[in-house]
């Protein structure tokens, strides 16, 4: 009995050893989040852009196609002020591919993703904080990751826009 429990025991640590070694952990993209303007003008329109940076043999699903089930990107915008936000997050260049999965055409980024926010200026001093989520998939391990990023810019912008006479 005695023997029995021992090579219970090992049998059982050396599993669960085998499967630390086998896990990874999965790095997100590096996201390089920015006012598309330099100057910023109280009742002008400008924009924000969100630039990932993709690990290799991993890609994220864009936002402009059919819901047919994997986790589109999102923008997410909260206790923001000085701004309104002007439509939806739009993806730059999507990649179109077929996915069995989903048995259906998705847009998606590999290697690098870019996406921008439009918003109008409505006070001198911004903040804009939120959080972008999406899924980062792989074709090699057939993994499928949920990731959130979280984000804060703030400015202090230049008076009204000046009327043309």
């Amino acid at each position: 009995m005695v023997n029995s429990l021992k090579f219970l025991l090992s049998a059982t640590l050396l599993m669960l050893l085998s499967l630390t070694v086998q896990s990874q952990i999965i790095a997100p993209p590096k996201w390089d989040i920015k006012f598309t303007d330099q100057e910023l003008t109280v009742g002008e329109e400008s924009s924000i852009t969100f630039k990932a940076q993709i690990p290799r043999n991993w890609y994220i699903y864009s936002n402009d196609f059919e819901d047919v089930g994997p986790i589109q990107i999102s923008l997410k915008l909260e206790d923001s002020i000085g701004i309104v936000r002007k439509g939806e997050l739009v993806a730059i260049n999507p990649k179109t591919k077929f996915d069995d999965v989903w048995d259906n055409e998705v847009k998606y980024f590999d290697k690098e993703g870019n996406f921008i926010q439009n918003f109008l200026i409505s006070s001198k001093d911004i903040k804009i904080a939120g959080f972008i989520s999406y899924q980062m998939c792989s074709d090699v391990s057939g993994q499928c990751i949920p990731f959130e990023e979280d984000f804060t810019l703030t400015a202090i912008v230049a008076g009204k826009k000046k009327s043309r006479d």
